[in-house]
């Protein structure tokens, strides 16, 4: 059973990104069932290299595209993917000490995460570059 389902209200208006949301909407279904199967361990470990896949891609992506475009917040939004980079290393390095239960801990960070930097600091971008690029 899916914890979050992709709804429009997610959706940046540019297609790349939104595909990169739900993946990460997919990999936090993924963790949850994990855990619901008792399969911890392994769906952790392939979360984490997932996860950290996503922040060096997608992160690039969306600076690249936000750079071209004159975002004026640029800097602030880059320090929040570098603040969620960090965070991610250090569920990883977490993970592979072999701490008990990072797990649940990591499956309740990405849905803040999700409901947060998506939902308010993607969103606040969204809003912008459809000002500045009307159709």
């Amino acid at each position: 059973m899916a914890l979050m389902t992709w709804k429009n209200e997610y959706s940046v208006g540019v297609k790349q990104l939104d595909g990169q949301h739900m993946q990460l909407i997919d990999s936090l279904n993924k963790l949850h069932d994990g855990i619901l199967a008792g399969a911890t361990g392994e769906v952790t470990n392939r979360l984490l290299r997932r996860l950290m896949d996503y922040t060096n891609n997608h992160f690039a992506t969306e600076e690249d595209l936000l750079a071209q475009a004159g975002y004026p917040q640029l800097t602030e939004h880059r320090a929040e993917h570098t603040a969620l980079t960090r965070k991610v290393e250090d569920f990883a390095a977490r993970h592979e000490e072999g701490e008990p239960d990072i797990h649940i801990e990591l499956l309740d960070f990405l849905s803040d995460w999700l409901n947060t930097h998506i939902l308010i600091e993607d969103k606040e971008y969204s809003r912008w570059l459809s000002k500045a690029s009307p159709s």
